[in-house]
C-alpha cells in the first residue's frame, strides 16, 4: 500500500503562514535558530519556521514555542495574499512579511569586548 501525503498545500501556496520572526525580534532573540533548537525543536522544522516555509505545524511544538515566548498562537500567524471580504475574522491576523535583515554572528560581536561577550554568555 502507498502513503500519501498528508496535503497538497505547498509552502508558498498557503495564505495562512507562520511568522515567527517578528516575534523572536520582539524578544531580542539574535540567534533564533539555536534558541529554537534548545526548545528541542528539529533543525528541519526550525529551518521551515525561520524561513517562512512551514505549512504545518504540530500542537506540541506550537505548545513550547508560546510558552518559551510567552506569546499566543495568534501572534504566530499572518495573512498572505488571501482575497476576503471586509468583516472576516481573519483579516485581524497581521501581513505577512518576510524578514530579511537578520543580524550576522560576525555584525553582533563586532566592536564587542572579550568582557562583554562573556557577560552576555553568562546570561
Amino acid at each position: 500500500m502507498r502513503r500519501t501525503k498528508r496535503g497538497d498545500i505547498k509552502p508558498h501556496q498557503s495564505s495562512i503562514v507562520i511568522n515567527i520572526m517578528p516575534v523572536l525580534q520582539a524578544r531580542c532573540i539574535k540567534f533564533p535558530d539555536a534558541y529554537l533548537k534548545k526548545l528541542g525543536i528539529s533543525s528541519t522544522t526550525t529551518t521551515k519556521l525561520l524561513n517562512g516555509e512551514a505549512s504545518q505545524i504540530s500542537a506540541r511544538t506550537l505548545t513550547k514555542i508560546c510558552v518559551a515566548l510567552e506569546c499566543t498562537p495568534n501572534d504566530l500567524f499572518a495573512l498572505r495574499d488571501m482575497p476576503l471580504h471586509k468583516s472576516h475574522p481573519l483579516l485581524n491576523l497581521p501581513d505577512y512579511k518576510p524578514v530579511s535583515d537578520m543580524m550576522s554572528v560576525e555584525e553582533f560581536f563586532r566592536g564587542k569586548t572579550v568582557e562583554e561577550v562573556r557577560k552576555m554568555l553568562k546570561r
